[in-house]
Order: C-alpha cells, then structure tokens, then sequence
C-alpha cells in the first residue's frame, strides 16, 4: 500500500509538471517529458525505499512485541516476581516448608549443569536442601540468590513461563561475599485459585555444583 501511494504521487507530480508546460509543439512536450523523466525515477526510487522502511519497522514492531509487549495483567506479572524472590529468600534462610509451599505438589524441580541433573523432584530437593542447609550452618556460610534478567516468554490468566538470571553469593564467617554460581532458572508459573506456584522449575548453573 505504501508503494502504490508513493507512485500515485510521484505521476501525480509529474502530469502537474507536463500540464504546467504550455508548450505549443510536440517536440516541447517531449522535451519536458525528458526532463520530467528524472524526477519520476528519482520520486520511485524513494517510494521503493519507504516501503521497504515502513515494511521493516512494522516487521521489526512484530517481532519486539513479544518482548515489550504491555497487554498482560501486571497484578499477576509481579505476584511471580515476588514468588522468585520469596524462593531465594527462605532457600537462604534455610526455611524449607516454606521453599516447598511455593512449589505445586507435582512440580518438576532440576538443578541442571550441562548433561548431568543433580536433584530430580521435590523429593531429592528436600533431601539435597536439608543437608546443604546444616553443611551451611556447620561450615558458618550464608548464601544469597540475587535475581535479574527477568523475560517472561508468555502469560496467560493462568499460566506464564520465561527465564530469569541467578547470582548465588557466599560468605564465609562473616568474610567478604564471593559469587559461588551463576545461571538462570527456566520456570512455569501457574494461578491456583488466587494464588501462583511454580510446575516447573529448572536451575541451570553455569559451573558443576560443589
């Protein structure tokens, strides 16, 4: 539609410059049609490029709307958010009932490094959460998650899903923080009743665990 707009105007122009010539002879006329020629070429080369600009940028507005796009209920968009960082923070305090109550009871729970799982279900994550946490205690370390990079790849009224970056900080005896891991966890997020837990909740570190 741009295209055909564009050209419209461009023999639109033109005819406006061959009726402006009052030429009295045939080879005037044709003189100012060779005149005229140029600018026809030059009015369609530009068309040609708007279109392929405006073709661009409506393909390009496409394309970065899933990302940016704002049509999602934004109640439910940070009540996940701050389900993350209810997570972080009882793994951190050591609260495992409560890490557990952010999760449905048939969640899929992995911590992953490349090939290998280390804990498969919420079975093993309770074991592997009970002895991490007096290993912790016993050795005078704290960890602290930080989360960023939130992208959420869908949402729905009752169901999103995305990623979202993981730093793990330690500190030893009250010593100076180090980054133990980094990663990014791959989650799916769903609404029972009022409330959202995650159904599936992989950690996918950047290092072997230790």
């Amino acid at each position: 539609m741009p295209t055909r707009l564009a050209l419209a105007h461009a023999r639109e122009h033109v005819c406006e410059s061959l009726c402006k010539e009052r030429k009295p002879n045939m080879k005037a006329k044709l003189n100012s049609l060779a005149q005229a020629k140029p600018k026809l070429i030059i009015l369609i080369v530009i068309a040609g490029l708007a279109a392929s600009q405006t073709f661009g940028q409506n393909e390009g507005n496409k394309a970065a709307s899933a990302a940016g796009d704002a049509s999602f209920n934004a109640a439910d968009r940070l009540a996940i958010v701050n389900l993350f960082g209810a997570c972080a923070q009882s793994y951190d305090a050591g609260h495992i009932d409560q890490f557990l109550s952010l999760f449905t009871d048939t969640a899929d729970i992995k911590y992953v490094y490349k090939n290998k799982t280390y804990f498969n279900g919420r079975a093993e994550v309770t074991r592997a959460f009970t002895e991490r946490t007096k290993a912790f205690e016993s050795g005078f370390i704290q960890r602290r998650h930080a989360l960023n990079t939130y992208a959420f790849t869908s949402q729905t009224d009752n169901e999103a899903s995305g990623r979202v970056y993981f730093q793990v900080f330690s500190t030893f005896g009250g010593g100076m923080p180090i980054v133990a891991y980094t990663g990014y966890y791959e989650f799916t997020a769903v609404k029972q009743g009022s409330t959202w837990k995650f159904s599936r909740w992989f950690a996918r570190a950047d290092s072997p665990l230790r």
